[in-house]
């Protein structure tokens, strides 16, 4: 059994690392989705079938058709499953964009089974696997400066070796008997968790970007960043009494801080909001995530693939701003200007998933 306060047990920071990992490769595989659609689509030649494949991604609605077979998650459905996004994440090297980006989805969809469970093991902690995923991405930017995996030869290598280590350290946690089987329906929220990747995929959790989007130092981008995820990791894991005490105050910290982060222009403002965004992020994640609550799997799915069309529709919409008038007629006066009004609309996902955990507030 996993304590939930105090010093980590060995299998506690097992199931944190594979978390942590695994987020790694679900945001990188999203990222690497919109990068794709964006070349099949906006390259030249208008929109195209292939943007389907974008919103194959919604894999909560699996458990909807097919929980029967989905559910309950056994040890050979886990040995399946992270076969299947192993397998998927070596494919995503191939040339040719069309099945790079259908590998990149079926990965999407293998790992989420791990995802949830590694969410209901874990439970409040599960943002401490956030906080590990975040980092290794700001580790592995660091390593190809800020360039994409799939970018050069030595890059792709080096994606080829982090798809071995993660599916070797995977397989040798799943072989523990940690990640337990289930054969009730006890599941955790996940709509927190869903809002948190898509704003961490698209904006904080790639400093490159946040530099880009305020014309300002990366370096100093990345080391608030890290200050804020570090900083909220030790509060998650050695002071709750502290977030007990002020979290009426997280949930206005965040919606003021990401309000400043996507309007404000002065240098210092901006790295401060940047800091106070990323700290209350991850302590609303960790505060959303209700556990101990049964329910039917289905309604799960619901909720889980609602939350993904929701984040995956904003997504395109503020990936194709720049490109307003190659789009439907319909469309276009929802594209003009507004990437920063859809990039708060998907940063409010995860707050507003915290709001609905106080009404149904647990202990943290």
């Amino acid at each position: 059994m996993i304590r939930r306060e105090g010093e980590l047990e060995y299998d506690e920071l097992l199931m944190i690392l594979l978390g942590g990992f695994s987020i790694f490769w679900y945001i990188r595989m999203f990222v690497h989705t919109v990068a794709m659609v964006f070349i099949l689509n906006f390259g030249g030649g208008g929109l195209n079938a292939s943007v389907l494949l974008f919103f194959a991604t919604l894999s909560g609605f699996l458990y909807v058709a097919i929980s029967s077979l989905y559910y309950p998650h056994t040890d050979r459905f886990y040995q399946i499953s992270i076969g299947i996004a192993f397998a998927s994440l070596l494919l995503t090297l191939v040339s040719n964009p069309v099945l790079s980006l259908a590998f990149a989805v079926l990965f999407q969809i293998a790992i989420t089974p791990l995802l949830i469970s590694t969410l209901l093991i874990l439970q409040k902690r599960f943002a401490l696997a956030a906080a590990v995923g975040i980092l290794s991405n700001f580790a592995v930017l660091g390593l190809t400066n800020f360039s994409s995996l799939y970018a050069t030869s030595s890059t792709r290598l080096l994606h080829f070796f982090f798809v071995i280590i993660w599916y070797v350290s995977t397989m040798f946690v799943t072989g523990r008997h940690i990640i337990r089987t289930y054969d009730a329906t006890e599941m955790s929220s996940t709509s927190a968790l869903i809002g948190f990747l898509g704003i961490f995929a698209i904006m904080f959790g790639f400093p490159n970007v946040l530099a880009a989007w305020n014309q300002s130092s990366v370096f100093i981008i990345t080391f608030v960043s890290v200050v804020g995820i570090l900083a909220s990791s030790y509060l998650i894991m050695d002071r709750p009494d502290l977030i007990r005490r002020y979290q009426l105050y997280i949930l206005p910290t965040y919606l003021v801080s990401l309000i400043g982060v996507i309007f404000l222009k002065i240098d210092f403002l901006y790295y401060a909001a940047i800091l106070l965004v990323v700290l209350s992020a991850f302590l609303l994640l960790s505060q959303a995530t209700r556990i101990k609550r049964e329910g039917s799997i289905k309604m799960l799915g619901i909720r889980m693939g609602g939350v993904q069309f929701l984040v995956l529709l904003l997504t395109f919409f503020q990936i194709a701003t720049p490109f307003w008038t190659g789009m439907p007629a319909p469309l276009q006066p929802l594209l003009v200007e507004t990437t920063r009004l859809y990039t708060l609309i998907i940063g409010l996902i995860l707050p507003s998933s915290g709001m609905i955990a106080y009404k149904w507030r647990d202990e943290i």
